[in-house]
């Protein structure tokens, strides 16, 4: 089973939703390898990208994909130690350009909070959209119909790590963000990592 079809909801019942889902993921995996090690920059690529799906009649953009990227350590008991990373990125179509987000994140007794949106303007080639001007009023909310999260597990005991990820419409099923609070499923997270990873 190729990579991308790995895991699959059954729940994807159109060829867009499955076409979305793999888009999203392809974007979503040179995000986490740009994050995780630079590789594809390395390689003089990254950044971003936009998602651009056939509906039967014409290519239509993906509106808006939330990125969120976890480190997960899976402890001597099999429990796991989640810890998301301190970026969250947006994409969000406008037609006439994509916005990528770049959030950091600060850390407090309340949880995550966005701190910091950088805004970065991806245009076609004949357009520089000089006339938009990148400032607050395009500053997205974390909130998105389709959450993807990269993950990067470790096994400090077993001396293993391997990154995979995870898409979901943010029904909970596997990443969710509501109300700009991001959450993992921590019993789908468990269930998807493969038992010779474990202790």
């Amino acid at each position: 089973m190729p990579f991308h079809d790995a895991g699959r909801s059954e729940s994807l019942a159109t060829a867009r939703e499955r076409a979305s889902f793999t888009a999203t993921t392809k974007m979503g995996r040179l995000l986490l390898e740009e994050i995780a090690s630079g590789g594809n920059l390395k390689s003089a690529y990254g950044f971003g990208a936009e998602c651009l799906v056939w509906d039967g009649q014409q290519f239509r953009y993906i509106e808006k994909i939330t990125y969120s990227f976890w480190n997960v350590v899976i402890q001597e008991d099999n429990s796991l130690r989640l810890h998301l990373a301190d970026v969250m990125i947006v994409y969000r179509n406008f037609d006439r350009f994509s916005l990528m987000q770049v959030t950091q994140l600060e850390f407090g007794p309340n949880g995550p909070k966005a701190k910091n949106p950088h805004l970065h303007m991806i245009t076609s080639l004949h357009d520089s959209a000089r006339d938009v001007v990148l400032d607050k009023a395009l500053v997205q909310s974390m909130d998105s119909p389709l959450c993807f999260a990269g993950v990067v597990i470790a096994n400090p005991k077993k001396r293993m790590s391997a990154t995979f990820c995870m898409v979901s419409d943010n029904s909970g099923d596997a990443a969710r963000v509501t109300d700009g609070h991001v959450s993992i499923n921590a019993r789908k997270l468990a269930e998807s990592i493969p038992k010779h990873f474990y202790n």
